[in-house]
């Protein structure tokens, strides 16, 4: 999954499709000379791929705006063509096929083979919308179909294609619509696209397309490549766990499963017992299970992962992309308590564990980027939160903490990526790379040192009781189990 000049290529799979298959033709507002006219749900689309590839825009169909695939350039034809497009403009593109290689004519949006950020989020929209006719001199004689494929591929490598076949006859601009469950429904992860494609199916056949579109987006906000690129231009990808391989890595990940501190509540008054039996990875992503079930006098398991003595931050932007667990049915609530964070390669581990550090908590210091589902925000805030001793060992403070927090109304069902930018100045806190949250490691009045030393990461799902902060409550046990995904974890200097 880790994402500049050569451009993705190819896609495997397709469907034919025609009139009532899968794509359909629409009924579209004709002009008197045959075009249709500009699109009315342009304030709900996303993603012109003959436009701004960054966002939305309605450009026409220009060599300066399309963005090809390199190496197929040669077989986009009549760009400067001087017929009405779709739209009624000077500009579209005519893609035309030979005898000896099928789809000749490929192209379509795509970041770069090395570009590590460039993703679009299309999980909110319902349809690819493109319009298309059969050129005269092609039509006439011809009782060959024409048909043109769509391509989408995700950043696992997932890709789908679906074949829209128009019939040869139809030389005037014709607006064509896909369902985009069509390609969710096949294991696309529509949230994460690196690529959507078009190419010519026949070898021989040529096919007009114009307004290229994906429509009916219930959030356009919901796209976050520029803010994405903006926050990671510069930045060089230094550390990447993506979860594809069938075990977790064990030269990342460390089970932390102490029995004193199990049995000690880890500080907090938890109920569960972290196991090394509760963390697996499943379809690309790492899972997190709370169960149900006793262990070592406790009645929940769970699991809690760490990268000491494995690997350490320091500095940088640290950055996940998690779905959490489903804690609030309405009437009650599980009391699960995830969490991404991270603790100075210092810690004590409690006293308990065998991390050999000699400096307690919160002397180590504590970079929380990630807590969610706390009853005492309605499960429908994040919050992040640094936590330090202030000076409190040399006699000049007391422990402090500082957090903010954002709304989250979808934490548990959409996949979110929580971050924070670390640097020997400040925190920066982001959802979806949204800024939401800054902490000043500089503020005079502290004593914040704990954050000029490498820290390491954590993941895990605990179990809080009533006299767990923030938690309010004891569990509601037929909630369980309860599932943290982790589809990726992302460190850049």
């Amino acid at each position: 999954m880790i994402k500049y000049s050569l451009f993705l290529v190819v896609f495997t799979i397709f469907m034919m499709c025609f009139f009532s298959f899968v794509a359909c033709a629409e009924e579209s507002s004709n002009k008197e000379d045959g075009t249709v006219g500009p699109n009315t749900d342009t304030k709900e689309a996303l993603l012109y791929l003959y436009g701004d590839a960054e966002g939305i825009s309605t450009k026409e169909f220009e060599n300066a705006a399309w963005v090809y695939y390199e190496g197929y350039d040669e077989t986009i034809k009549s760009i400067e063509n001087t017929e009405a497009g779709a739209s009624g403009s000077k500009k579209y593109l005519s893609l035309t096929g030979n005898a000896s290689n099928q789809g000749d004519a490929v192209g379509g949006w795509a970041r770069k083979a090395d570009d590590t950020s460039s993703l679009i989020d299309i999980a909110r929209c319902d349809r690819l919308i493109f319009s298309a006719k059969v050129p005269e001199a092609i039509a006439t004689g011809n009782t060959k179909a024409t048909s043109i494929q769509w391509g989408i591929e995700d950043d696992k490598k997932n890709s789908k294609k679906i074949t829209v076949t128009t019939p040869t006859l139809i030389t005037r601009w014709q607006k064509y619509a896909i369902s985009l469950t069509d390609f969710s429904a096949e294991g696309i992860n529509l949230s994460h696209i690196v690529a959507i494609q078009y190419a010519l199916a026949e070898k021989t056949n040529q096919i007009d397309i114009d307004e290229v579109y994906i429509a009916d987006c219930t959030d356009v906000a919901v796209i976050a490549p520029k803010k994405e690129i903006a926050l990671l231009k510069g930045r060089e990808l230094v550390f990447s766990d993506e979860f594809d391989a069938d075990t977790i890595d064990s030269t990342i990940w460390r089970f932390d499963t102490d029995s004193s501190a199990n049995q000690a509540g880890w500080g907090n008054n938890e109920l569960q017992w972290y196991t090394d039996k509760n963390a697996y990875t499943q379809d690309g992503a790492l899972v997190i299970e709370a169960k149900y079930e006793t262990m070592g006098g406790k009645q929940y398991t769970s699991s809690r992962l760490h990268t000491h003595g494995n690997l350490t931050v320091h500095y940088g932007i640290i950055a996940a992309r998690i779905k959490l667990p489903e804690n609030d049915s309405g009437q009650t609530d599980a009391s699960a308590w995830p969490a991404f964070w991270t603790l100075g390669v210092n810690f004590n581990g409690w006293g308990h564990d065998t991390f050999g550090g000699t400096v307690a908590w919160p002397h180590s210091g504590e970079i929380d980027i990630m807590e969610s589902n706390y009853k005492d925000f309605g499960y429908t805030r994040t919050l992040s939160t640094v936590h330090w001793g202030n000076g409190n060992q040399k006699g000049l403070g007391t422990p402090a903490y500082y957090g903010g927090n954002t709304s989250l109304q979808d934490g548990t069902s959409q996949y979110h990526v929580y971050a924070v930018e670390w640097t020997e100045k400040e925190m920066k806190f982001y959802l979806d790379y949204e800024l939401f949250h800054t902490h000043n490691i500089l503020n005079p009045d502290t004593n914040q040192e704990e954050f000029t030393r490498p820290h390491f990461l954590l993941l895990n799902v605990a179990v809080g009781s009533a006299t767990t902060p923030f938690i309010g409550g004891m569990p509601d046990s037929s909630r369980y189990p309860q599932k943290m995904y982790v589809d990726w974890v992302r460190v850049y200097k």
